[in-house]
């Protein structure tokens, strides 16, 4: 049996053969999964083998962006800061919003002039009338415009200082125990400033809201003006 062995071993020549073909093969496998340095490029990479998930953070920076690629789409505006000369975009807000206003119509228009004397209307109080000359008179009368403010127009003649020529109703009168005093121009016997009075509410029912020529006498014929005199109405 040894000898039957003996006689069927491989020679030294079939053990070199055999190991040089060992280590041919482990040399071409290992080739195989290790790669030289720089041998792989676009042309190795099927499309979408590089996922989002294997790129390192801050991987992709400007530098590698193509330029005009990206949209506001790609964009949180919430990160970007302010824009220089921001200022002039917020003026431009607000010049819009004032067209805007300018041009509602919404917007109430400012109430007619209530005429002393006109049916619903106060009357005239001791003497007073409007002037009855049809080229330069015109009717007593008030209006108060959307800000609150109460304005008075009108020329007047007959009556005497220190009475009252006609009376505001309420929402028309200066502030409640409070009186306005204001300059008025007339045609009066004296050179001192003529004033006309008006009072707010809490006085004597009779007086209040009453619009006096405080100060000064007419002349025979002559006129007093209210063009001119406005108040806060606030009672």
């Amino acid at each position: 049996m040894l000898s039957r062995f003996l006689r069927h071993r491989p020679s030294p020549a079939m053990v070199i053969a055999c190991l040089a073909l060992a280590v041919a093969l482990s040399g071409t496998g290992y080739a195989a999964i290790r790669l030289p340095a720089k041998s792989v490029g676009a042309k190795q990479l099927k499309n979408g083998a590089v996922t989002n998930k294997k790129l390192a953070r801050g991987a992709v920076t400007a530098s590698k962006v193509a330029r005009n690629s990206l949209t506001g789409a790609q964009i949180k505006s919430s990160t970007l800061g302010t824009v220089r000369n921001a200022a002039h975009a917020s003026s431009a807000d607000t010049a819009t919003i004032a067209t805007t206003a300018a041009t509602a119509t919404n917007v109430a228009a400012p109430e007619g002039f209530h005429n002393v004397g006109a049916t619903g209307e106060p009357t005239f109080q001791h003497s007073w009338q409007n002037n009855p000359t049809a080229t330069s008179g015109y009717a007593a009368g008030f209006y108060k415009d959307r800000q609150g403010v109460v304005h008075l127009r009108g020329r007047i003649v007959g009556g005497s200082g220190n009475n009252s020529i006609f009376q505001l109703p309420p929402g028309y009168r200066p502030a409640t125990g409070k009186s306005v005093a204001v300059a008025a121009a007339c045609e009066c016997t004296t050179a001192q400033t003529t004033i006309i009075t008006i009072l707010g509410s809490g006085f004597d029912p009779t007086a209040e809201g009453g619009v006096t020529m405080s100060n000064g006498t007419l002349v025979t014929s002559g006129s007093l003006w209210l063009d001119g005199i406005s108040f806060r109405a606030e009672s």
